[in-house]
């Protein structure tokens, strides 16, 4: 019956070893959610900025409204493999990217490169198609066809609440029109495993300013190295562990495989594929002396490894739509293109 039930949630035809293992620890924090919902992200206010207040708890069975949060039962047992709250809100250009057109049921993460641009997966914005092959046999693919055309991007900062656990948020929303890469692809394997990706990137250029002055994300000039430590963030773990929505999290791990061209992919270390899918579509940052800089940003992967879509490979096509925007955000040293 988990294994079922695990099977509605993510779509997959079949469950290793390890996603059974996790059904497991996660079923009960399901349920008590309500189960899984075919578009993850919970409905947010028309755009603009609001302030979310925090309902008594169990109301409407700890479902989601707008202008309210939802609270569930939290398994913090569960926080060593999925990662770190980012209650000082250090990661707060990390954002919620959901496509406007529900029939696809697309829900991620995204990071803000300007205060009217995300970037995020392309997966996260354009549905898996089966397509023929010239054997015969049907290929599961991902590419710049049939993508979203509009996307609701959903920016969160946190304050603590005297006297109570549950942090005061206010939330921006916006939206704005979808631009797959040009060169986007993906294949998948019979078991549903990533076989190819290329160009796993797409931007949301916002209709209006997100409103909370949150800092963009830097890009940076070096490439990821074996052996380097990133950090991504992404908000996808509050059924999971029943946490809160807008509730950001953050892990850390170990690059195994600088990309090499033209794959672009970042590969780390992972804990199993079920607690990275939080963070797709996120930021893979780089923490230094400079500060912040986004490295890459996370794609799919299999049980054994994680990978991040390399934005330094991918710079021309990320410029192209920053240069226009004023006051941009560029690479570490650049001028920012005069206003239009």
């Amino acid at each position: 019956m988990a294994a079922e039930a695990s099977r509605r949630c993510t779509g997959r035809r079949g469950l290793t070893l390890d996603r059974l293992r996790v059904v497991s620890l996660v079923l009960a924090a399901w349920l008590a959610a309500g189960g899984c919902s075919e578009n993850p992200a919970p409905p947010v206010d028309p755009p603009g900025e609001h302030r979310a207040e925090t309902p008594p708890p169990g109301t409407d069975g700890g479902r989601l409204h707008s202008g309210e949060l939802a609270f569930l039962p939290f398994d913090g047992s569960l926080l060593e493999l999925i990662g770190e709250r980012d209650t000082d809100n250090r990661y707060a250009s990390t954002v919620m990217v959901q496509a406007d057109e529900p029939a696809l049921g697309l829900s991620c993460n995204g990071v803000l490169l300007h205060p009217r641009l995300v970037l995020t997966a392309g997966h996260c914005v354009c549905p898996r198609q089966s397509t023929g092959s010239p054997n015969g046999t049907e290929r599961v693919t991902i590419d710049g066809s049939g993508c979203a055309k509009h996307a609701q991007v959903t920016a969160v900062l946190s304050a603590p609440v005297e006297g109570s656990s549950r942090p005061a948020l206010r939330i921006s929303s916006q939206r704005g029109q979808v631009k797959s890469h040009p060169e986007l692809k993906i294949l998948f394997d019979t078991r549903g495993d990533v076989e190819m990706s290329h160009a796993d990137l797409a931007v949301v250029v916002l209709e209006k300013p997100v409103q909370l002055g949150i800092s963009p994300a830097s890009l940076t000039d070096t490439e990821a190295q074996a052996g380097e430590l990133l950090l991504m963030a992404g908000y996808g773990h509050e059924r999971d562990v029943g946490g809160i929505f807008g509730t950001r999290y953050f892990k850390k791990g170990r690059v195994t495989k600088a990309p090499i061209p033209p794959d672009g992919r970042i590969l780390y270390d992972s804990q199993g594929v079920h607690f990275n899918t939080g963070y797709r579509g996120g930021p893979c940052l780089r923490e230094n002396a400079k500060g912040r800089l986004l490295v890459g940003v996370v794609g799919l992967g299999k049980d054994a490894e994680m990978s991040c879509t390399s934005t330094s490979l991918y710079s021309p096509w990320l410029l192209t739509h920053l240069q226009p925007l004023p006051a941009a955000r560029l690479k570490e040293g650049a001028e920012p293109a005069p206003p239009p």
